[in-house]
This record gives structure tokens, C-alpha cells and sequence, in this order.
């Protein structure tokens, strides 16, 4: 998995609301709520997340994410499970390049198998300590009450 675009992509998820307007492109909807600034051009980088989220919740996220950061995001769409074995069957040929689950069990799975990276320890900062891995390969960003 490339690495080097996950902590990107969690900080910008945690702070997507804070983002400052650049160059041309404009979103509307959701995503306009959620990063209402003008986007930024991309420069050819690319995510690609698999996602077990539910789709109407999460893609005014990563639009919101692509717009202000320029990063074309990928989607495959799936249950968590099904696409944690997914992973699992990919190895490290998997262009996964983030895991989004709606429940724990599939991500203490890839975890147990060596299949999650590494979050910056400055990403990890952003959240508490109860809603991230004491491994530092992933953390929570959405609850429920």
C-alpha cells in the first residue's frame, strides 16, 4: 500500500471544514457545507479507499477532501468485511490505499495480519488515545452516542 497519502488524507477527513480556497473548481451540495472554499487544481496524485462506509455519508467527505487538497479519490465501495478479505487477498498488491470500516472487527483483522501501515504520529495527535490503535495503524473519526 502507498503509505505516504494516509496521513494526509485522516488529517484532512479530521479537519476538512478548515480548509482555505485556492485555485478554480468549485463543489456544491454536501460537500460544499462541509469545505464550502473554491478547490484546489490537482497535480495528478491519487487515493484510492476502500470504503465499507455507508456512501451517502461518506462522499460528501471525500469530495470535500479531493477539493481541497486536488488528490483524485477512487472509491470501491463494499461491506467492511468483505472488503477487509479483500485486502487480505491482495496483500501488498492491494491499491488500497486507505481502509474505511463501519466496525472494528475488520480493522483489528488487517491489523492482526500486518496489513495496516503506519499513521504519523502527528495525525495520530489529532485524536484521543481511546480512539486509536496503540500500534499507531488507525483511528476513529465518526461515533456514535
Amino acid at each position: 500500500m502507498r503509505n505516504r497519502l494516509i496521513p494526509l488524507f485522516i488529517a484532512m477527513t479530521l479537519i476538512a471544514a478548515s480548509c482555505g480556497g485556492s485555485d478554480q473548481l468549485e463543489i456544491d451540495g454536501l460537500a460544499a457545507e462541509i469545505n464550502p472554499a473554491e478547490c484546489v487544481e490537482g497535480q495528478g496524485e491519487e487515493v484510492t479507499i476502500y470504503s465499507g462506509r455507508t456512501e451517502n455519508l461518506i462522499e460528501p467527505v471525500l469530495e470535500a477532501f479531493a477539493c481541497a487538497t486536488g488528490i483524485s479519490v477512487q472509491v470501491r465501495w463494499g461491506s467492511s468485511t468483505q472488503l477487509a478479505l479483500l485486502i487480505d487477498e491482495e496483500g501488498s498488491r492491494s491499491p488500497a490505499d486507505v481502509f474505511l470500516s463501519r466496525s472494528p472487527g475488520p480493522v483489528g483483522f488487517l491489523e492482526s495480519k500486518g496489513l495496516l501501515g503506519t499513521i504519523d504520529q502527528s495525525v495520530l495527535d489529532l485524536v484521543g488515545e481511546d480512539s486509536r490503535s496503540d500500534q499507531g495503524s488507525w483511528i476513529g473519526f465518526s461515533g456514535r452516542k
